[in-house]
């Protein structure tokens, strides 16, 4: 499961991790295992990376020169690995939930660095863009995404573009719910797999 906000935002982008979880527990009596929160996940061959790379290699790829909200982050290979760890358990006979998390927070400004850096060696400096300009484009991917659905309107565009520069990310801590954290470096994207 993507790990929802705390904070309950009631946008269709997380409503629909709210959403899954309920469909799970409304038939918690016939389950048991562990629903997995898990914040954003990277490996090196993510397709969601990939318009970020080919961007970095045309020297392209700006870092934010404001303040911007910062979240957890793990890898395909932590995921397949807490699994494989699961899977090796005895005794479950109820449905838990937990959370997968970085033991620090990262911001889109040291994926970007990361990227870079991957690209083009450690000693790379990429250019600061201001925060207004990356909502201007989150704006233009709303128009467009207007129109290529039939000028049908999402709210996704945006709401993605609150995810990952504006919200205040929480992990919800409350009784019986654990938390698992690993010690993650965005530079281990590229050498997962």
């Amino acid at each position: 499961m993507k790990a929802y906000n705390a904070n309950n935002y009631k946008d269709i982008y997380s409503i629909d991790k709210c959403r899954s979880e309920a469909v799970f527990f409304r038939g918690k009596h016939k389950l048991f295992g562990e629903l997995l929160r898990i914040p954003a996940v990277f490996g090196q061959d993510d397709k969601n990376l990939q318009p970020l790379v080919r961007l970095a290699r045309k020297g392209q790829l700006p870092g934010i020169n404001s303040h911007i909200s910062d979240w957890h982050c793990i890898t395909n290979n932590d995921v397949a690995y807490y699994i494989y760890c699961w899977l090796n358990k005895d005794n479950l006979s109820t449905l838990n939930i937990s959370y997968l998390l970085s033991e620090k927070r990262y911001s889109i400004n040291d994926l970007v660095e990361s990227i870079n850096h991957s690209v083009h060696g450690n000693g790379y400096q990429a250019r600061k863009k201001s925060l207004m300009y990356i909502k201007l484009i989150y704006s233009l991917l709303a128009v467009k995404s207007y129109i290529s659905s039939g000028f049908k309107w999402s709210n996704f565009p945006y709401a993605r573009y609150q995810d990952l520069f504006e919200r205040d990310w929480k992990i919800d801590d409350s009784d019986g719910i654990d938390i698992h954290t690993i010690d993650v470096n965005l530079a281990d994207i590229w050498n997962s797999l």
